[in-house]
C-alpha cells in the first residue's frame, strides 16, 4: 500500500514551489515526479484545485493572520479536507506561506492607474490592462493577462521580483521595467537596473537585459535592441497622456489610438502605409483626425463606432 500520506504532502510542496515560480531545473523534477506514479498526479491535481479554492484561501489566511486562538469550521468534503489539512500543515510548520488569493488590478479603454505594492514597489498600468499580483514574504510575483505597466521594483536581493508576461518569466531584484504583452508578443524595455528573461515553459538559455534594452519575444522568437534615451522617452510618453511616432505606418499609428479610445480608426487601402510623425494626445482622437484630413488631404467618414480613413 503506498503511503498516501507522504504524497500528498509532496503534492502540496509542489504546489507551493509552483506558486512562487519554478527555475527550469524544478519544472523538469516536477514533470519526472508527476510521469513518476499514476496516484502522483492525481495527488497534485486534487491539491492544486483546493489551492486555488476560495474556501481554502480564507482558511489559510485566517490561521496565518490570526493573533490569538480560536475554533474554526469548515463544512469540506472529505476529499477536500485532506488537501487542506496537509496545506495547513505546511503552512503552520513554517514551510510555505503562499495560499493568500493575488490582488487583481485592471484599466478600462482609455484610464490608467498607479499602484502601491506591499512590498514597496510601484506599478503604473496603461490603458486596458489587467494584471495579478502576489507579494508575500518570500516571493514577490505579478502576472500580466493582457496591457502594458512600468515597474518601479524596491529592492531586496533576498527577495527577486518575478513577472510572468505570456510564455516569458522576467525575474529582477530592483529596477525600472516596462512591460507590454499583444496577443502571443511580449515587450520588456529596461530602463534601469537589469532583467533576466526566460522561457516560463521551456528549457532555453535565459537572457540578460540591462538598462536600454529593448527585448521583442514572438513565440520562439527573441529580437533585442538597443534604444536611445529619446526613443525610450517616447515609449513612455503614455505616463503622461501621450503617443509620439516617428515615420511611423498610419495603419500602427490607427491601431495604437485604438489601444486609447472606444471609438476607433479603421484606415483603408493605400492610405495605411503613410507615414506619420509627431506628438499627440492620446485621447485627442478628433484633432488627430482633423489633422489627417487638413493636412494630409485624407478621406474621413465618421460612424458612430469609427472613423474610416481613406485616400
Amino acid at each position: 500500500m503506498k503511503a498516501v500520506k507522504k504524497i500528498e504532502t509532496q503534492a502540496a510542496s509542489w504546489c507551493a514551489r509552483e506558486d512562487r515560480g519554478l527555475s527550469a531545473a524544478e519544472r523538469a523534477d516536477l514533470d519526472a515526479w508527476l510521469g513518476g506514479d499514476l496516484d502522483h498526479r492525481i495527488a497534485y491535481l486534487r491539491i492544486k484545485a483546493a489551492w486555488q479554492d476560495d474556501v481554502i484561501t480564507a482558511a489559510a489566511e485566517s490561521v496565518v493572520r490570526q493573533s490569538a486562538p480560536r475554533r474554526w469550521r469548515f463544512a469540506l468534503a472529505p476529499s477536500w479536507a485532506a488537501a487542506v489539512a496537509t496545506v495547513l500543515c505546511l503552512i503552520i510548520g513554517g514551510g510555505y506561506v503562499l495560499l493568500s488569493r493575488p490582488d487583481v488590478y485592471a484599466t478600462e479603454i482609455g484610464q490608467q492607474m498607479t499602484v502601491s505594492l506591499a512590498d514597496g514597489s510601484r506599478v503604473e498600468l496603461n490603458t486596458n490592462t489587467r494584471l495579478r499580483a502576489k507579494i508575500l514574504r518570500h516571493s514577490r510575483t505579478i502576472t500580466i493577462d493582457h496591457g502594458e505597466a512600468y515597474f518601479h521594483v524596491a529592492h531586496n536581493a533576498a527577495v527577486p521580483f518575478v513577472v510572468f508576461v505570456g510564455s516569458q518569466k522576467v525575474s529582477d531584484v530592483g529596477t525600472k521595467f516596462l512591460v507590454r504583452q499583444d496577443g502571443d508578443q511580449a515587450e520588456i524595455l529596461v530602463t534601469e537596473g537589469a532583467v533576466r528573461i526566460e522561457n516560463s515553459k521551456r528549457s532555453v538559455q535565459p537572457r540578460f537585459a540591462k538598462a536600454q534594452d529593448d527585448v521583442h519575444v514572438n513565440g520562439d522568437a527573441v529580437v533585442a535592441s538597443k534604444n536611445s534615451a529619446q526613443e525610450i522617452a517616447d515609449k513612455l510618453s503614455w505616463r503622461d497622456g501621450f503617443l509620439v511616432f516617428n515615420q511611423t505606418s498610419l495603419a500602427a499609428v490607427a491601431a495604437e489610438f485604438n489601444r486609447y479610445n472606444t471609438k476607433q480608426i479603421v484606415v483603408m487601402g493605400e492610405a495605411r502605409g503613410l507615414k506619420i510623425g509627431g506628438r499627440f494626445r492620446s485621447d485627442n482622437l478628433t484633432g488627430f483626425v482633423a489633422l489627417l484630413h487638413d493636412s494630409f488631404g485624407l478621406s474621413v467618414q465618421e460612424t458612430e463606432q469609427a472613423f474610416v480613413i481613406s485616400k
